[in-house]
């Protein structure tokens, strides 16, 4: 991931960030040759690791709800308000343990 890609929430920077994801869903549906859309949800995926002695942003997604999540990429920040986490997986290796939170909001925007 390119170093000047990084994730906040609720401005508090993630801290061992492996990967981030963003999907932008709507359901939709076609009617007499016609498509319309409806419901657009943004997703975003995280996996970050913790380790049992390093550096720790504080940040305990499972008990957060209605945050701000913004995506900050050297061209553009995705802005995210309302949030809630919808999926929670921890993965166990060795030294270290990989977290992959999916995170669904209600509002969505973006900026240069």
């Amino acid at each position: 991931m390119n170093k000047s890609t990084y994730v906040t929430i609720n401005g508090t920077k993630i801290a061992n960030l492996l990967e981030v994801k963003l999907n932008i869903e709507r359901d939709f549906e076609v009617t007499d040759g016609k498509l319309s859309t409806t419901n657009t949800a943004p997703v975003v995926t995280i996996h970050r690791a913790q380790y049992p002695s390093g550096n720790s942003d504080g940040i305990e997604i499972r008990t957060l709800s209605n945050f701000t999540l913004e995506i900050h990429t050297g061209m553009s920040i995705s802005k995210l308000t309302g949030c809630e986490w919808i999926a929670f997986d921890e993965t166990l290796e060795q030294n270290r343990t990989i977290e992959s939170i999916k995170i669904a909001a209600p509002s969505y925007s973006f900026s240069k």
